[in-house]
Order: structure tokens, then C-alpha cells, then sequence
């Protein structure tokens, strides 16, 4: 599967992240009222090698200004807890335990007089689509934030019929919560450390325990404790934590000879991933916060994984694996565990990137969120997000929308134009990597690559590869750049993997590692849950069918380049000083001429080459000059 690895090349890998809003409608709430009623805890302890430990996650206030409800995986036993509502901090004591619910309930040794808390909740279980709200700290930090997303469907709805295999094994080892939980399934990430928040609906009413997530590649697989379990916890009687919850979520393993239920670390690795949205460590989160082009962005690294980890259950597993099939040998890559990414959602519009794990990420006014490495061999690697507020436009000056059948067509022919350079070089869609997954209900991603070429010698410029996922009328794409030039890379070591300087592998690893990061863009609420993926591996576009005398052949005015017809009715009119402007035909070809519009000019071009004319609105045509094609 995906031990069967891949490869790339480059001496300068860049990669552009952009995103294209059309439209989004995100419903409002006031976070202050769950701010109020809402605790972050603080967990500590030691264990069982007397390793201090200290984790983080979200609460909120039940029927009482002294009462806590949180999940209780993220409290092992004997541990110390601490409380902090609206800046004033308290003590905390086990009051009781529901292990089968995963829920605890914790009493402060002081009440919370300037904090509120829920009086009551509603049982009734949220419809598909509706919007839900929580409010959490992410990773430990002192500032909490809101976050929404979207009650999901699941059928049936219960815990154990949501996953599946080894992580199944895991959840039916620990128990906590119990595989036959009826449980509500949402859209959208949540984050290490909102494990225990509450979950409340459009009228502020508590639905919900925010409970954990099961790693779905960049994304997860999250859901929600019903909030009718509440009354069963106050009125449980039991207050012992069960000792499995020690091995969970990043405590240490209990030996086999210690705890029978703990006798290989592969379940404990299991049970990291089964609560990758829950509780966090106790402190620092990184957090990038910007506004660009009107919109304001706040990007939260949610957690670091292994190829092998996100690509198991990654949206287009099998494109990652061809990717390695291709590529692998190239960076001697034998096993996925080899590369890891940190990964980024954007808590908005649930955008979701990835980066080679330590490489970073930051914003750069006038350049966008930018992540880079300087290898003295492989050279300057950046990667690049930013909004692109340019529409795409088909080849007759229309615009076209991401949620549009056509989108993705004119997205491939428009980035053949980009690529390339009239005159110097031209680019070819590389077919081999051209995938289209279609997970329904308006949800997709695009795969591409692109070589540019250079006209006098044949040979290749460089490698672009594209990932673009749109879901409704939000597009998020990734460019990586590869450059086959310097001492050593991936492209070097694709094509003479015997050469000397393909010892050191680390180099094509790190390229390789971008184009992974590229082909890993996403969002957080992709529903491969619910709908059937179908991947289409054949993509029909041409951008010179229509007139494949003129399009993409460049028309000279002595040594100058003056026109040229990038697809269809569309052209680059080449102006002094380097200017260009961007003209579509006004009527249709006639008599071997193109008629285009400039200003209050009127020019004809010859389709054949020769003479061409401008004419001023409603005065005769002029001899302007002559083209060579």
C-alpha cells in the first residue's frame, strides 16, 4: 500500500497555496455567552515512571457555578486538576464518572461567582447540516476561541460503526467511550484541547459533549456526546477512573507485566489517533492570525503525523500512493514513516495545508503565509498561501465559478497559459498524474502536473504540480515548483540514481516532501464519510481546438512580440514598456482576420500573419504594421 513510496526533483521547490472565495455564508453567534459558562483545565501529575506530565483540554459549567463536565479520557487517574473560568482560577475534585459516556463531572473547592453555566440541555438530536457551535483552547494555550461546524450523517450513528479495523480494536480495548454508543457524527475539525467543551445549536441550547476524532489523513472523523448522558453522570455514584485511561492520548504505556490490557504499544499509538481532537499538551499552540485582501485568517497547527499516519485514511489515499509508486525510489524512501508533515486548518473556512514537519510557517505582508528551508545543495524551498482574488475566466472572457462543471477544465487550461513563456518556453500537461476525485454533493479535488519546456533546446524548465479542492464555491489550490537544476535532487536522481552525489538522499527526500504537502490540501468537512468517492483519470480539455491556427502562437512586429492568442477569443496585446493588457475577440473571425478591441481602438490581425491594421471608432483601418508568426 502505502509503504510503496515516490519521487520528485528540484533545485528550487516553491509552492504557492492560494485560495478563491465566490461566496461564503457562515451563521453568527455571540462566543461570550459560551465563553462564561466554558473552563479551561489543566491536568497534572506523574507517570508511572514518575515523568511529569501536564495536559490541557476544554469544560463548561453544569446546573451549578461549582460543577464541571469534561471528557474524562483526558484526566488519568491520581491527577491533579485545576480549573480557570473567565480569568479566576479553582481547584478541581472527581464528583463522579461515566466511563461508557466518557464523561467525568468535577467540583470546584470555590465557586466561579463572575462564570454562569448551563441550567438545562436539549435531547433532541440535531438534524443533518445543522449548524452547531463550541467554544475550546487549542493545544494547551490561555485564550480559547469559538469554532462552528455541522451536525453530520451517520447510519447508523453509533461510535463502532463509524470506524472500523485496528482502530475499532482500540476503541473496543479501552471502551471509553463504549463501541455501542449512539454518539452524533460532525463536519469540520476540531482541535487538540476542545475535548470536553460544550456543543450548543443556533438557539444557545447544549446539545452536546465535544468528545474526539479519528484521523481521516489531513482532516478527522469527529463526534459529539449526546448531552441526555448528563443526567445519568450526576447520578452515577461512582467517582474511580477506570486505569486504561492512563494509556490513552499520550500517557505513557503500562508494561505487559504491569497491565494485561496494555501489551503492545501499537494500541497506544492507536489510541493517540482515536482522540487527535481531544485533549492537547499543556502548553504553547501555534497560531498565525492575518488579514489579506479584506479577509481575516487564523491558522491553527492542529498536529504532526507521519506519511503512513495521514495517508491511510487521507481524501485520495490511492493518488498519494501513485505519487510514491512513481517517485519513491528516486528520494530512497522505503517505508511512508519516513516523512512527516505538521498540519494546518484555517478556523473559518476550514481550509486545511500541510508542511514538511519543522519547516515552519509565517506571514509575510505582500508575499502571504509563506513556509521555507535554504539546502546548500537542494537550494531555497518556500511555500507560499495566500488569497487570489482574480476570477477564472473561460476563453471567452466569462467567469466561471468553482461549483461550475466546467471549473475544473478552465482551471488546467488557464495554468497552461500561466506556465508558460511566448517565444521562450511552453508547457505540457503531464496526463500520468491527472486525477479528479469527486466525493459528491459538490465536493472535489483536482491533481495535475504541468512541464514547461524551452523552446530553443527541447529541454525542461521545470515541474509544477497542482492539487485544487473546491467545495461548493470555495477553492483552495497548492503549486510546487520543482527546478531540475543544481548539484542534486529529485529530478537528478529520477533520471541517473547511480550518480554520486544520490547518496545523500535527504535532499530528494525534502523535495519530495513538498510535493507530498501539496497533493495533501484540503478541507476539514470533506464528506468521503458519507458519499462515494469516484475518481476520474481522464481529462478532456484542449485549449486550441477551436482555432488551432492562432492559439498559443506568437505574433512578432519586428523583434517584438506584440500578439498572442493564449485560448480561444483570448490575447495578450503586447504594449510598450513592457505593458500588456488582456483582450477577447468582439465578433466572430472573418476574411483571415482576428478583430479585437482595445481602448477606442479597433485592430484586425491577420490569422496567416502580414499586415495589420487599427482603426479609431468609426474611422478607417490603418496600416499599423506587419507580424510574423
Amino acid at each position: 500500500m502505502l509503504e510503496d513510496l515516490a519521487v520528485f526533483t528540484k533545485h528550487l521547490v516553491l509552492i504557492v497555496f492560494f485560495v478563491i472565495f465566490s461566496s461564503v455564508a457562515n451563521a453568527q453567534m455571540d462566543s461570550r455567552y459560551l465563553e462564561a459558562r466554558s473552563a479551561r483545565l489543566l491536568v497534572t501529575g506523574l507517570d508511572i515512571n514518575r515523568q511529569p506530565y501536564a495536559k490541557a483540554l476544554s469544560s463548561f459549567l453544569w446546573q451549578s457555578n461549582d460543577q464541571i463536565v469534561t471528557s474524562l479520557h483526558g484526566i488519568p487517574p491520581g491527577s491533579k486538576i485545576t480549573a480557570t473560568c473567565m480569568g479566576v482560577t479553582r481547584a478541581a475534585t472527581v464528583q463522579s464518572v461515566l466511563p461508557y459516556a466518557d464523561l467525568i463531572l468535577l467540583k470546584t473547592d470555590t465557586p466561579f461567582s463572575s462564570c454562569s453555566f448551563f441550567t438545562d440541555a436539549d435531547f433532541e438530536k440535531p438534524a443533518e447540516g445543522t449548524k452547531l457551535w463550541t467554544f475550546g483552547w487549542h493545544a494547551g494555550a490561555n485564550g480559547g476561541s469559538s469554532r462552528h461546524f455541522e451536525k453530520g450523517y451517520g447510519s447508523p450513528e453509533i461510535l463502532g460503526k463509524l470506524v472500523s479495523g485496528d482502530p475499532l480494536k482500540a476503541l473496543q480495548l479501552y471502551n471509553i467511550p463504549s463501541t455501542t454508543l449512539a454518539i452524533y457524527y460532525v463536519q469540520g475539525g476540531l482541535l487538540p484541547g476542545y475535548s470536553g467543551g460544550p456543543v450548543v445549536n443556533a438557539q444557545l441550547k447544549l446539545i452536546g459533549i465535544v468528545d474526539g476524532g479519528l484521523n481521516k489523513g489531513t482532516s478527522d472523523y469527529n463526534w459529539v456526546i449526546p448531552a441526555k448522558h448528563l443526567a445519568e453522570l450526576v447520578n452515577s455514584g461512582s467517582t474511580e477512573i477506570p486505569l486504561e485511561v492512563a494509556t490513552m492520548n499520550g500517557f505513557p504505556v503500562f508494561s505487559a507485566s504491569q497491565d494485561s490490557h496494555a501489551n503492545s504499544t501499537q494500541w497506544h499509538e492507536y489510541g493517540l489517533n482515536l482522540f487527535a481532537s481531544g485533549i492537547a499538551d499543556g502548553g504553547g499552540v501555534d497560531i498565525i492570525q492575518y488579514n489579506e485582501n479584506g479577509v481575516a485568517y487564523e491558522w491553527v497547527k492542529t498536529k504532526t503525523q507521519s506519511l503512513d499516519e495521514l495517508g491511510q485514511t487521507a481524501d485520495d489515499a490511492e493518488g498519494v500512493g501513485q505519487l510514491l509508486d512513481i517517485y519513491a525510489a528516486a528520494a530512497g524512501l522505503t517505508s511512508a514513516k519516513q516523512l512527516s508533515f505538521d498540519v494546518y486548518e484555517e478556523l473559518e473556512y476550514g481550509l486545511i495545508i500541510t508542511v514538511p514537519k519543522g519547516q515552519g510557517l509565517a506571514y509575510r505582508e505582500g508575499t502571504g503565509l509563506v513556509s521555507e528551508y535554504d539546502d546548500e545543495q537542494t537550494g531555497l524551498s518556500s511555500l507560499t498561501f495566500n488569497h487570489a482574488d482574480v476570477p477564472i475566466t473561460d476563453a471567452n472572457g466569462k467567469v466561471v465559478s468553482p461549483h461550475e462543471t466546467n471549473y475544473f477544465q478552465e482551471v488546467v487550461s488557464q495554468l497552461l497559459v500561466d506556465c508558460q513563456d511566448p517565444g521562450m518556453n511552453y508547457c505540457h500537461l503531464d496526463e500520468q498524474s491527472l486525477r479528479i476525485i469527486d466525493f459528491g454533493d459538490g465536493d472535489r479535488i483536482l491533481k495535475l502536473g504541468i512541464t514547461n519546456y524551452d523552446v530553443e533546446t527541447q529541454s525542461p524548465e521545470f515541474y509544477e504540480y497542482h492539487s485544487i479542492a473546491v467545495s461548493g464555491d470555495t477553492a483552495l489550490g497548492a503549486q510546487a515548483l520543482i527546478f531540475p537544476t543544481g548539484q542534486v535532487g529529485l529530478f537528478q536522481c529520477l533520471t541517473d540514481s547511480e550518480r554520486s552525489e544520490c547518496a545523500n538522499k535527504r535532499p530528494a527526500q525534502l523535495q519530495l516532501s513538498q510535493l507530498i504537502a501539496v497533493h495533501l490540501t484540503s478541507f476539514a468537512d470533506l464528506d468521503s464519510f458519507a458519499s462515494q468517492k469516484i475518481v476520474q483519470q481522464q481529462f478532456i480539455y484542449d485549449t486550441s481546438k477551436d482555432f488551432p491556427a492562432t492559439v498559443q502562437v506568437p505574433f512578432y512586429e519586428g523583434d517584438n512580440l506584440r500578439f498572442y492568442n493564449t485560448r480561444g477569443t483570448e490575447w495578450i496585446y503586447y504594449l510598450e514598456g513592457n505593458e500588456q493588457a488582456i483582450l477577447h475577440e468582439y465578433q466572430a473571425r472573418g476574411d483571415g482576420f482576428v478583430y479585437l478591441q482595445y481602448e477606442d481602438r479597433y485592430i484586425s490581425i491577420p490569422v496567416a500573419g502580414g499586415q495589420y491594421y487599427v482603426a479609431q471608432a468609426g474611422g478607417e483601418w490603418v496600416l499599423q504594421g506587419i507580424l510574423q508568426k
